[in-house]
């Protein structure tokens, strides 16, 4: 791995049911001028959690078959809608996270 690079991966579910319907994973790096996240999804990787713990399940098993994934992707999951909330997302912490890096760098250096 390179220097001045960290890697946040998670398991993405539903909150209000207790499976866990993707994974993803954002790698971001310092640059010249700030810095660059670069963002992976797996959709349509099922998997039961007891509370923050995967489990085995029938759902699992099942959720995990191709014919299966393939119609939860195209039934479920808008793509369209991911880009939406992840622009919506950076927009937002671009815009926060410059005066919170200020005002907490004051209390490093």
């Amino acid at each position: 791995m390179m220097k001045d690079t960290f890697v946040i991966c998670a398991r993405v579910g539903l909150l209000e049911q207790e499976i866990n319907t993707a994974k993803m994973c954002h790698v971001v790096r310092n640059t010249q001028t700030g810095a660059e996240m670069r963002s992976r999804f797996w959709l349509g990787h099922v998997a039961k959690r007891d509370g923050n713990e995967t489990i085995r399940s029938f759902e699992g098993f099942v959720g995990n078959m191709a014919l299966v994934r393939l119609f939860l992707i195209k039934q479920q999951v808008d793509p369209e809608d991911l880009k939406r909330h992840a622009i919506e997302e950076m927009t937002y912490l671009a815009e926060l996270l410059p005066s919170l890096y200020e005002s907490e760098n004051e209390y490093i250096n």
